[in-house]
């Protein structure tokens, strides 16, 4: 029998529980739900992997936008970017999750509150969360903070806003009810958050002018990137924001735990299948470390090429060191040998190319394509 426990009750621990529960495993899910509940914002291509693995019902209740407004550099043309996106509390996508897997087998599913010092089981999957204990140190790619307050929304109540300030960025999403969530990026925090918020919505007009809040609650969150070391070990992965974390500015945040929670399940199933551990285990590290890379190069460009204050100097010179620290890391790494297909690792010889899946040249429909990269998941050295 096939047995693990999941330590963890987030979105990354539910989704190894239910790719896990997809393979036959016996699956125990450990862990108290965090009391913070931060709003999130999940793109078309997260929100298209949350209906495959769990269906609509984690979704219900979202409100629904049809896309944003993006202005990069102060007086500088806003851009109009029109992409569907769901907004919802993490504690309601959460409680979705895990009744869609409440009606997976009884006899394979456990779930308890008390996370485990020792894996139930024959193989533990950490998903506790960026804070959570482990075996694993983290390597911090800098000190940037994310500063969330609410409020009412004047305006469109399905277009989203990123403004650029000097101080750092500005994000606005509408949320049900007319309400508003506002994100702000900072490279150091003030002794008071709510003067910076209000320092920097002084340099934003266009948000300035669709957010009315009163600055009384803010909420503070660590919103540098990190990557654990060791990722894994003898018996146990680290999964979610337990093995890598991401700066927000991808906005891509549930897709990575998503994704990274398939591959972990994917990993440990080759494993008992008969690949060698330290094939697989090189394997999950070589992935990852990939996706952080491509992650890090992404906040240089922005970073590197926004007229952003001085306060920003040691956050751009982390980036530059963290990408030369990555480069050294993954120098005598090998080339990626596998993907994944459903919920298994394969060598990536098996999956299709664009031309394999009747798309000549790469040149299908643009709806052709966008199945084939999310059909192939971790193909691509950019996903997982």
């Amino acid at each position: 029998m096939k047995r693990a426990c999941v330590a963890g009750a987030g979105i990354a621990a539910l989704c190894a529980a239910r790719a896990l529960l997809a393979n036959d495993w016996t699956v125990r899910l450990s862990g108290r739900r965090p009391s913070r509940s931060p709003t999130l914002v999940l793109n078309g291509v997260t929100i298209d992997l949350v209906r495959r693995l769990f269906g609509d019902g984690p979704l219900v209740g979202a409100h629904w936008l049809a896309g944003r407004v993006v202005r990069w550099e102060s007086g500088a043309p806003a851009a109009d970017v029109v992409e569907p996106a769901a907004v919802l509390e993490e504690s309601r996508l959460c409680g979705g999750l895990l009744a869609a897997l409440r009606a997976s087998p009884a006899e394979r599913l456990v779930i308890d509150d008390e996370t485990p010092e020792d894996a139930d089981g024959t193989w533990l999957l950490r998903a506790g969360g960026r804070q959570a204990p482990g075996p694993a140190r983290r390597h911090r790619f800098g000190n940037r903070a994310m500063i969330v307050t609410r409020g009412a929304l004047r305006g469109d109540p399905t277009i989203a806003h990123i403004e650029t300030t000097p101080a750092g960025w500005l994000f606005l999403a509408p949320t049900s009810g007319g309400g508003a969530m506002l994100q702000a990026m900072v490279a150091r925090l003030w002794p008071r958050p709510t003067d910076q918020v209000a320092a920097m919505l002084a340099s934003a007009p266009d948000i300035d002018a669709r957010f009315d809040g009163t600055l009384t609650d803010v909420t503070v969150f660590d919103a540098a990137p990190a990557l654990a070391e060791p990722l894994g070990g003898d018996h146990w992965l680290g999964v979610g924001d337990q093995a890598v974390s991401f700066d927000p500015l991808c906005g891509d945040g549930v897709g990575f735990a998503v994704r990274g929670a398939i591959l972990a399940a994917a990993v440990v199933e080759a494993i008992v299948s008969g690949l060698p551990a330290t094939d697989a285990l090189e394997h999950y590290e070589a992935r990852l470390e990939t996706v952080v890379a491509h992650h890090l190069r992404a906040c240089e460009r922005f970073y590197g090429g926004t007229s952003l204050d001085a306060s920003w100097d040691s956050e751009r010179q982390a980036i530059v060191a963290s990408l030369a620290f990555m480069a050294a890391r993954r120098q005598n790494r090998p080339g990626l040998r596998f993907g994944i297909r459903g919920f298994s690792l394969v060598p990536l010889s098996a999956i299709p190319t664009p031309q394999q899946s009747g798309e000549p040249g790469g040149t299908g429909s643009p709806e052709k394509m966008k199945r084939f990269r999310e059909n192939r998941l971790t193909g691509h050295p950019g996903r997982w």
